[in-house]
């Protein structure tokens, strides 16, 4: 057994096993010789994985690591006997934990390094290895312990078996189909398999928001990564620097592209004429993982309505949706992460089944723009506040939550409201009693909610500070069965607006009446009340011409 290491200073840039190969190759070709170090085995505890690789060149330069620092000492001074011999040598590294650090081992255990020439042929082997993966096609690579001989696997043939011995190669091919690399050991000696498989890649249907989040998070995992936008004002390369976008209808591009089982298909549009096609190719296909954004209620429409284009039960049981874990995800960063650690647990075979999981509610916002701005003496709602219509501030912050459908009740002066909100998305419900009171504008909302939501955040318009992130903190903290079913946003003690309401009192506010806006329900139901701190200004609203002129300060 090698003792450990005692030079601890040598450092190595960090690369991965293509820039090693690279390494090897630009070496080669200007005549320079060179060793491979690769872990072949290990136990208890090791800072790098089976198939790690380090690249040592004959005047010390090196590449890779084989144990993220201190045993590459010991092995660059055995690589040097190896060139010299032209012969393959086995090192094995023990360690006990109070010694563990002093070798690069976070813990006690110990590891195999394979140490052998960098020659032609094998150098030749792992390129076409290397070109492997690039094509997507699963490899392994068979060493010979003994002799250094290998031979090239794939699902198809192999290259020069007869060196590495017949009773290896059919052990390695066993190891081969189980995509796990490893040593084994037959009469004839002793073969480590590295198996190389393309790495897992993520379609993504739709350059949208949050495509924008889920793109540098999967590429930072180690995902390849496609996006598929058929709409020139989405398909921007400046959004997505160093990402393939594919300028397609999805189902098209899919197929171009090609789904094999190292690939998950998720949807972001939420537009069914560009979703649903490439559901349909994707749930028909190899890929591993197929999800879709979108509410469960409208993961329901979708099934329903994929399920009537022949796709069968068993295809459609593959669909994830709505996509991600439940983790309680409101901004488009956080619905990535969400989507992100589903697709791991998905690759990694560890992914629970989804009903195991709580389901996420669903919360609607109701914006109350129907006022008449009495104390002000104009309509206040259409006035900028920071170079934006008051009502536009308000509906934007509804928008940047996770609150959907956003609903926007108007009454007084509605043609001018419409107009200040400039096409955003959000459904109109006029109010034609709005004279009446605050009430009758609940009511009116509560009536454009679609069936399924769970709750409502009744939004003030004449609101201008209000923030997406304080609405999602009232929905985040929204959970009837723990005795939260109406939040209120407070600030050092002040309680305020919005406040999100339960489906359980629809019915209660619908019949209010007059300017009751639903307070007089909070002693009633104190028990179900849950308050949320939200951050300073959100609770601020604009009255009169002197709030008005102070607010564009």
């Amino acid at each position: 057994m090698r003792p450990g290491m005692t030079d601890c200073a040598r450092k190595t840039a960090p690369s991965g096993p293509d820039d090693v190969i690279r390494t090897l190759l630009l070496w080669h070709s200007r005549g320079e010789r060179a060793a491979i170090a690769t872990v072949i085995r290990t136990w208890g505890s090791s800072p790098r994985p089976v198939g790690s690789r380090l690249a040592i060149r004959e005047d010390g330069v090196i590449a890779g690591s084989v144990s993220g620092g201190c045993v590459e000492g010991a092995v660059i001074l055995e690589a040097s006997e190896v060139m010299a011999s032209g012969r393959p040598v086995l090192l094995t590294f023990g360690v006990a934990d109070d010694a563990a650090w002093t070798v690069g081992l976070s813990c006690g255990g110990r590891i195999e390094v394979f140490v052998e020439p960098a020659t032609t042929a094998k150098l030749a082997l792992l390129e076409a290895m290397e070109e492997s993966a690039r094509r997507r096609v699963a490899a392994a690579l068979v060493t010979n312990l003994a002799t250094g001989d290998a031979a090239l696997l794939s699902d198809d043939d192999a290259t020069d078996s007869a060196a590495v011995g017949r009773m290896l190669i059919e052990l390695a091919r066993a190891r081969f189909a189980e995509r796990v690399s490893g040593v084994v050991e037959a009469e004839g000696g002793t073969a480590f398999v590295e198996v190389w498989r393309p790495p897992p890649r993520l379609v993504i249907v739709g350059a949208v928001h949050i495509a924008e989040s889920l793109v540098p998070i999967a590429r930072l995992a180690g995902w390849d990564v496609a996006v598929i936008e058929p709409r020139p004002a989405f398909a921007s390369p400046a959004r997505f620097p160093g990402v393939a976008i594919v300028p397609d209808w999805p189902d098209a591009a899919l197929a171009r592209i090609g789904l094999d089982a190292a690939t998950a298909v998720v949807t972001l549009s939420h537009d069914p004429k560009f979703d649903e096609p490439a559901l349909l190719a994707a749930l028909r296909s190899e890929a591993f993982y197929v999800g879709a954004l979108g509410s469960r209620r409208t993961a329901a429409a979708r099934r329903a309505r994929l399920r009537a284009r022949d796709l069968d039960e068993a295809s459609l049981s593959r669909l994830h949706a709505p996509v991600g874990l439940p983790i309680g995800a409101l901004s488009p960063a956080e619905i990535a992460v969400s989507i992100m650690a589903e697709l791991t647990a998905a690759w990694r075979g560890v992914l629970a089944p989804r009903a195991a999981y709580p389901a996420m509610p669903r919360i609607a916002a109701i914006v109350l723009a129907a006022g008449a701005s009495r104390r002000m003496g104009r309509n206040k709602l259409v006035e900028p506040v920071g170079g934006t219509p008051m009502v536009a501030r308000a509906v934007d912050a509804a928008l940047a939550s996770v609150a959907r459908p956003v609903v926007v009740v108007t009454g007084h002066e509605p043609g001018r409201v419409a107009a200040a909100l400039g096409g955003r998305s959000v459904t109109l419900a006029h109010n034609t009693a709005f004279a009446t009171g605050i009430a009758s504008s609940i009511r009116t909302g509560i009536e454009a909610l679609p069936d399924g939501v769970d709750g409502a955040v009744i939004v003030l318009a004449d609101m201008p500070f209000l923030t997406g992130a304080a609405i999602d903190r009232l929905i985040a903290a929204f959970d009837p069965a723990a005795g939260r079913s109406i939040c209120v946003p407070s600030r050092d003690g002040r309680r305020g607006n919005p406040v999100l309401w339960g489906r359980a009192f629809f019915a209660e506010l619908s019949a209010l009446a007059g300017d009751s806006g639903g307070r007089q329900l909070f002693e009633r139901h104190a028990g179900a009340m849950a308050e949320v701190a939200v951050e300073s200004g959100v609770l601020e609203d604009v009255d009169t011409p002197e709030a008005l002129a102070a607010a564009n300060i």
